[in-house]
């Protein structure tokens, strides 16, 4: 019977291990779709309110089609990588060509902070971060509300 019950224990040790994994999987699962989704939406936001006016703009003065937006590409080895996005624009032959934001964009500041915003390879893990700081914050305050 010493064994069974030893067995019995080293079950529920275990069992408490892949519980605890899980939780902390689940818990990676949920930052990662909330950062994901912030920086989405982020992106979203800035090519929807301020680059595609900016293009629309720039197309109309030149004759030209505004067709969407090309977002930045970092550590691609290929000539069409840009730090900012890119304004797709169509001339009246049906011709595609690219204007970079930045050179709409006459403050430096601002067009700096649009090219972060834009680069999903830097915002989905800055969002992850802040995420989960947020998590942790969250947890931690609630925890003291508890136990007080």
């Amino acid at each position: 019977m010493p064994h069974d019950e030893e067995a019995r224990q080293h079950l529920l040790a275990l069992g408490g291990q892949v519980r605890s994994w899980w939780s902390g999987f689940r818990r990676f699962l949920i930052v990662g779709a909330l950062a994901f989704g912030l920086a989405a939406a982020l992106a979203l936001s800035i090519e929807r309110r301020y680059a595609a006016p900016i293009c629309e703009r720039y197309a109309a003065e030149h004759g030209l089609v505004y067709n969407g937006l090309q977002y930045p590409v970092i550590g691609k080895s290929s000539s069409t990588t840009s730090p900012s996005g890119r304004c797709i624009l169509l001339n009246a032959a049906g011709r595609r060509d690219t204007l970079s934001l930045t050179a709409l964009e006459p403050n430096p500041i601002v067009a700096l902070l649009v090219s972060f915003a834009l680069q999903i390879e830097f915002t989905i893990p800055a969002s992850f971060v802040l995420v989960a700081l947020l998590w942790v914050g969250v947890r931690k305050l609630a925890g003291t509300e508890r136990a007080s």
